[in-house]
């Protein structure tokens, strides 16, 4: 807000007038323009804060994802080896009698974080921002979100999963019925697994451009896949066949 105020006395000549006129425009000229220059480093402020807290959650998901992978990798080490020994036991008088090797103990589940994004977006700072790093960030963010949405998915599986494995409190007798279930529960947990890892690996490559201050574009992107991650530490081919019974299980 500006305060104009009056003159002490009435212009008693056009040039008096003019004058006065002259002297109130250079008097606005410099004040928007003053305001104008205060605004112009504040903004830049804000838009040095915002990208800095942008590259500091970058470098802290970064740390995460990389842990993450290794987690994920062990357990589907754990239950692929679980799924083994399930589908290898006989069935004996119409029970499944399975002793599974429980999962070991590893690094917990860290979530991406997508609080800083979230801030600048949701608090009008995009604009503040070169078109590019808002652009790379952006789809950071729709990779953190598409991990967030599969890690659901994938712990939605493993309660269920858990849950078959204990179903006769604690006492690993199934019948031929019921693993089949829980190993076509593993098996779709195998595949969450799977797609969960990958889009992790997917992040940290559109992460390390974003960090580098790269345009993330399909070339840059698979320029970048060439050096990313080593391929997957595991394959498997499952299988759901039952064991046909034997002899003396054969009803008469």
């Amino acid at each position: 807000m500006f305060d104009i105020h009056p003159p002490h006395h009435a212009a008693s000549t056009w040039r008096d007038f003019f004058i006065h006129i002259a002297t109130i425009v250079i008097g606005l000229l410099i004040a928007v323009g003053l305001e104008q220059i205060v605004e112009f480093f504040h903004h830049r402020h804000q838009a040095h804060q915002m990208r800095e807290s942008l590259r500091e959650e970058s470098l802290e998901n970064q740390e995460i994802a990389q842990t993450d992978i290794e987690t994920l990798d062990g357990w589907v080490r754990d239950y692929r080896a679980q799924m083994d020994l399930l589908q290898a036991a006989p069935v004996k008088e119409g029970k499944v009698a399975v002793t599974l090797t429980p999962p070991q103990i590893r690094n917990g589940w860290f979530p991406l974080s997508d609080a800083a994004w979230l801030n600048v977006r949701d608090g009008g700072g995009l604009p503040l921002l070169p078109r590019d790093l808002a652009g790379n960030y952006w789809r950071v963010n729709y990779v953190v979100q598409e991990a967030i949405l599969q890690g659901h998915d994938f712990f939605h599986t493993l309660y269920e999963v858990r849950s078959l494995q204990h179903i006769h409190g604690g006492v690993l007798i199934y019948t031929p019925e019921e693993r089949t279930q829980l190993v076509s529960r593993m098996i779709q947990m195998d595949g969450e697994l799977r797609n969960l890892r990958s889009t992790m690996g997917y992040f940290l490559m559109v992460n390390k451009l974003a960090l580098n201050n790269e345009k993330v574009t399909p070339a840059s992107f698979k320029q970048t896949r060439s050096e990313s991650l080593p391929p997957l530490p595991w394959t498997f081919t499952p299988s759901l066949q039952e064991e046909s019974p034997t002899a003396s299980e054969t009803p008469h």
